[in-house]
């Protein structure tokens, strides 16, 4: 069931062992839990030393994903020190998907004045 949510698990990507340890229910609904350790802490690279997504916060040593089984979304994260304790926890609650946005909304509508310019000839070789 493990999909999407892509923006919280580039938070950890490859800093992480995460891997899939069994599955659980969070508020009535099935979710895969991934788990990982911190497999090398990055260097600084300004004054933000250790800081997660521009965030000013220590990295934690583990790290633990909820992620619901049927949408793919994570609905918790939790981070945790070298001795376990709990130092980071985002979660969410009461989300509706899908509810009914009209099509409508996604139709583009090219402003008067703007050209428009083949992405073929802003990037060669990149888009093709």
């Amino acid at each position: 069931g493990v999909a999407g949510g892509d923006n919280l698990l580039k938070l950890a990507g490859a800093d992480y062992d995460l891997k899939v340890v069994g599955t659980t229910k969070l508020a009535g609904q099935e979710m895969d839990v991934l788990e990982g350790a911190l497999l090398k802490e990055k260097p600084a690279k300004n004054s933000n030393e250790g800081a997660i997504a521009g965030w000013n916060l220590p990295v934690p040593a583990r790290i633990k994903y909820l992620i619901g089984v049927k949408d793919g979304f994570i609905y918790q994260t939790k981070g945790f020190d070298k001795e376990g304790k709990l130092m980071l926890e985002i979660s969410y609650k009461n989300l509706k998907f899908n509810t009914g946005v009209s099509d409508k909304v996604f139709i583009f509508k090219l402003p008067k004045g703007v050209p428009v310019v083949e992405a073929t000839e802003v990037l060669p070789g990149v888009v093709k």
